[in-house]
Parts: structure tokens; C-alpha cells; sequence
């Protein structure tokens, strides 16, 4: 069954690790993440291989404004409701995100994506960013790959104490 996404307001992310012997390669684009626990003298400790593309990034937020795009929260127009916040027309709310210079859209929570078109002639883009660790050990131990879902709510630490006790 074929389907058509229309990819000018649509996108997602991706993180990915490769390993071969003692050398793990990791590539991301997005604000996915990918955290490296390991175990050391009987205490664990979580590592962040990759780091999410966020606005609040300064390299990140320096080629949207390069490419003419505007980075901000969202702000309240008039007549909409936040629910649980004390609102008024205007005021700035959640993260800062991407928008066009002179438009309300795309609104993007992060500087990398792949796919939503809009949001790359501002200068957000598909391309990641590669990391090499070239000296894994036996204490290393879990690798943990997962979506904003999961990294907007729990910390690496939270994540690894879940998973390790």
C-alpha cells in the first residue's frame, strides 16, 4: 500500500550506533540520543554519545539565524487557551523552536530533522553529526538508543538506574 506524506510540515529524527570489536561509530540528527552506561569499580555511569539539535544549541540556533530563520517560543495569540497556564495574548510559552523569519511556521523544537521542508530553507538539516569512540571496554556495557519521548521526561542518569537496578 502506498501512501504520500506530504514532508513540507513532516519529519523525524534519527540516531544510530554501530559497532564493530571495541569501536562504536554513532550518527544523529535530531534530539534523539543515544547514552553509553558503564559499569566502573561496581558504580554505574551514563555518557551521552550524541547530543540533541536543539535551538538553545548556540552553533545550532547561529545557522538558523544565518539562514534567515527566527528562533523563539511559542507565543499565545489571542482567544487560545494553555492548559494549567495563567495566559494573555502575546506572552511566549514552551521551548524555543524554529520559525520562518516572518511566518508562525514551522515551529520546530530542534535544528535537525529529516524531512520537514519548510523548516530547511531556514536552515535546519538532515545532516548528522558523526561520533567516533574508538576504546570501548568490557565496562561498557549498555547502549541505550531512544526519542525525545523518552530524554524530554528522564535524564541519562534516571534512564540507567531504571534499567540497571
Amino acid at each position: 500500500m502506498e501512501t504520500k506524506t506530504d514532508v513540507m510540515f513532516s519529519g523525524t529524527t534519527c540516531v544510530f550506533a554501530w559497532l564493530s570489536n571495541n569501536h562504536l561509530i554513532c550518527a544523529n540528527s535530531g534530539d534523539s540520543r543515544a547514552v553509553l552506561c558503564s559499569l566502573i569499580n561496581n558504580k554505574w555511569t551514563a555518557t551521552a554519545l550524541s547530543r540533541d539539535h536543539k535551538p538553545e544549541e548556540p552553533d545550532e540556533a547561529a545557522r538558523v539565524r544565518r539562514c534567515n530563520g527566527r528562533i523563539e517560543q511559542s507565543r499565545l495569540q489571542p482567544g487560545m487557551v494553555v492548559p494549567g497556564l495563567r495566559t494573555q495574548a502575546g506572552m511566549f510559552y514552551g521551548p524555543k523552536r524554529v520559525w520562518l523569519k516572518n511566518k508562525q511556521v514551522p515551529g520546530l523544537a530542534m535544528t535537525r530533522s529529516i524531512g520537514d521542508m519548510a523548516a530547511t530553507s531556514v536552515g535546519v538539516t538532515a545532516s548528522p553529526e558523526i561520533t567516533v569512540f574508538p576504546n570501548l571496554t568490557a565496562n561498557d556495557r549498555i547502549l541505550v538508543l531512544a526519542s525525545d519521548g523518552l530524554w524530554d521526561r528522564l535524564s541519562n542518569q534516571e534512564v540507567m538506574l531504571i534499567i540497571t537496578q
